[in-house]
């Protein structure tokens, strides 16, 4: 009841049998918000506060490959501890003679200190940068899960349900052949698709093609008239009677 209430998107054990005929390109998200492997502060917090998804693949900004997944309670545990850690860096001094030494990493005990996997408010992260800062580069590799499950998009959806089963997932980066981000899946895409593809007809079942019976070009518009058979006698029923019969 508590998980009606809260419309918690849950998988049953066994996938949907209308499922079998989708792949993961079908069920998938397509619109697809992602981080460089490097971004600026400002792009940052702009996504961030308008974006409320829980997640976000990190790409590399040259070839556009997948390189993990950074979650967004990370990333604003990260941007409110930058400055004090020396996380930031100047894209403009960084091939430059006065360019300061090595830049920081924001350490994972710092985060649970602060209460991760809870997360400071948007609004106390935004207040630590000002309009300056808003240039200054952020590295996400450190803080990006390089071994995340993904999949490619011909990949059997019943698969994917599985794996949220079974693997407690909550996103799952659905990856061409060529390892670009093709889409995200959620367990409320998986639902949807099967909800979806239930009620659409199935494409095995067309109009029947048989044509209809030909009409005597001689005889009535009207096909309701008795027909005599071959032995001269007159049958007992007539077309429009059997096409009653058969509704």
């Amino acid at each position: 009841i508590h998980i009606d209430l809260r419309h918690v998107p849950l998988l049953e054990h066994k996938a949907e049998k209308q499922m079998i005929a989708l792949r993961a390109s079908d069920c998938m998200a397509e619109d697809v918000t992602s981080f460089e492997s490097e971004s600026a502060v400002g792009d940052l917090l702009d996504t961030l506060r308008d974006c409320r998804h829980h997640a976000f693949p990190v790409v590399d900004p040259a070839t556009r490959r997948f390189l993990g997944l950074v979650e967004r309670s990370t990333l604003l545990h990260v941007l409110a501890l930058a400055k004090e850690h020396n996380a930031l860096r100047d894209p403009a001094e960084s091939n430059s003679d006065d360019a300061s030494g090595a830049v920081g990493v924001v350490p994972f005990t710092e985060m649970v200190k602060r209460g991760y996997p809870a997360h400071p408010r948007m609004s106390e992260v935004v207040e630590r940068f000002g309009a300056a800062d808003a240039h200054l580069a952020l590295d996400l590799l450190p803080y990006t899960n390089r071994g995340c499950y993904t999949v490619l998009e011909r990949a059997a959806a019943m698969k994917c349900w599985m794996l949220f089963r079974t693997m407690g997932l909550r996103h799952l980066p659905v990856l061409g052949e060529d390892h670009t981000v093709r889409g995200m899946l959620t367990r409320k895409d998986l639902l949807a698709a099967a909800e979806r593809h239930e009620l659409e007809p199935c494409a095995s079942a067309k109009p029947s093609e048989t044509p209809a019976p030909e009409r005597d070009a001689e005889g009535p518009s009207d096909i309701s008239s008795d027909t005599t058979s071959e032995s001269g006698g007159r049958r007992g029923i007539r077309f429009t009677d059997r096409v009653c019969a058969k509704v």
